[in-house]
């Protein structure tokens, strides 16, 4: 189906936003770049927020979505699914998710914030539906399984700048990050139920095993 001017207008300004910054691109360069004058372009959209918020507007429809088969049935495979989603829209949307003044922007802001919190909140209530069902620990000391949820928050909102900042390929799967820190606190019917819904292959590629060498240094 041919797209309409609207949507190519969105697609270029994606492009050009994710390659040189939200704030380093006027209206005026989507117009050059798409070969229109800047009075057809400013029939779709006037201002250069109003475009934001309409590419906005498709990351919270793909994110509500996902979010929403969480509060359904809030199983850690679809903790696994949500870090997924989040990875492809960082990596289809850089210049919103690398730049903290375009999160910090007022069209984001506040649904932004409501967004972070929820997803905290689903980790939480994956966590105790782990319990429930056997497949997770009991929390071993008051303020573990708070601090577990917000991390995989983090590593979800922020894997691909911690990424940029160490110059790291980011085809690096975030999932297995995520997976690495939750597995220690599941149960022998929880690391059964893992294996057999993502694999014993997936299992064993989550990291290379932990090897530093202290020979280096003096024990006293």
């Amino acid at each position: 189906m041919k797209k309409s001017t609207k949507e190519r207008i969105i697609k270029k300004a994606v492009e050009l936003f994710n390659r040189q910054g939200y704030a380093n691109i006027s209206l005026q360069d989507i117009a050059n770049e798409m070969g229109m004058s800047r009075g057809n372009l400013a029939y779709h959209f006037s201002e250069k927020d109003l475009l934001l918020k309409s590419i906005v507007d498709q990351v919270w429809e793909r994110m509500a979505e996902e979010s929403q088969k969480r509060r359904n049935f809030p199983s850690f495979q679809n903790v696994h699914n949500e870090v997924k989603l989040y990875h492809a829209l960082h990596l289809a949307y850089s210049f919103i998710f690398g730049d903290l003044r375009v999160l910090k922007h007022p069209i984001l802001r506040q649904q932004f914030k409501a967004s972070s919190l929820q997803s905290i909140k689903d980790n939480e209530e994956a966590i105790a539906y782990g319990i429930q069902i056997g497949s997770m620990k009991a929390e071993p000391f008051p303020g573990i399984y708070y601090n577990l949820a917000l991390i995989i928050w983090m590593l979800s909102i922020f894997w691909i700048p911690q990424q940029s900042i160490r110059d790291q390929e980011i085809t690096q799967d975030p999932t297995k990050a995520v997976w690495t820190l939750m597995l220690p606190y599941l149960t022998e019917k929880g690391v059964r139920s893992f294996k057999k819904v993502f694999g014993e292959d997936y299992f064993d590629s989550l990291g290379a095993p932990f090897r530093v060498n202290l020979d280096h240094l003096e024990i006293f």
